[in-house]
């Protein structure tokens, strides 16, 4: 009889409590938000180098084509020219002074599609098509496949998912220079983290496109 009531006792003993379980649920919650929010956060972050590796293979392919050519692969003409407004004094000046075109958003396979022909016709490897897109998601490489050279180049935005973006070209008449920018989903500012243009800070927007 003895037995039997410390056997019954020592159950009473071992088992959890309703607040008990309660905490231990609660603490697994914590962890399991903690670990879904870093995990998320470094997905964003892949994400994020992924597309400043397009924009690094974009400008090198640029780059290449008219180290071979002698030329870029687009007429300025085709550009549109305009003059960036800050509240730095010096840099509105010194904007002023530097001829600057730009491609928006869609417009900017007309600084791609000679480049992309080049690169279907006559097998001329600037990059790996294989890693960029065009025109919402669709492989660059699918496009030299089906002989569509007129596509804007874009990507998926980072932070927005099932937001896709298209680069900013930027041409510099004065360094003839071209950079690619992209758009920090967080701030909305266009360009190229880390970089700097004419003695300052890379922080400006690039124009909006007043296209479609």
């Amino acid at each position: 009889m003895k037995k039997a009531e410390e056997k019954k006792s020592f159950r009473r003993r071992a088992a959890f409590t309703i607040i008990e379980l309660l905490v231990v649920i609660s603490i697994m919650a914590v962890i399991a938000t903690l670990v879904t929010g870093a995990a998320i956060k470094s997905v964003r972050q892949s994400r994020r180098r992924r597309v400043q590796v397009m924009v690094r293979v974009l400008e090198n392919g640029l780059v290449a084509y008219r180290t071979q050519e002698n030329e870029w692969p687009f007429k300025i003409s085709d550009l549109r020219a305009e003059t960036l407004d800050r509240n730095d004094k010096y840099a509105n000046e010194l904007f002023k002074r530097v001829p600057r075109y730009w491609a928006h958003g869609e417009d900017n396979y007309k600084v791609f599609e000679e480049m992309l022909r080049k690169m279907a016709t006559d097998r001329v490897m600037y990059f790996d098509p294989s890693a960029l897109f065009v025109q919402r998601h669709k492989q660059m490489r699918d496009a030299l496949l089906e002989g569509r050279f007129d596509l804007p180049v874009g990507y998926p935005d980072p932070v927005e998912t099932g937001t896709f973006r298209y680069f900013c070209v930027e041409y510099n008449a004065r360094s003839d220079s071209v950079k690619v920018h992209c758009t920090d989903s967080l701030n909305g500012r266009t360009h190229r983290p880390g970089t700097s243009m004419y003695g300052k800070p890379d922080s400006f927007k690039c124009p909006k496109w007043k296209g479609k």
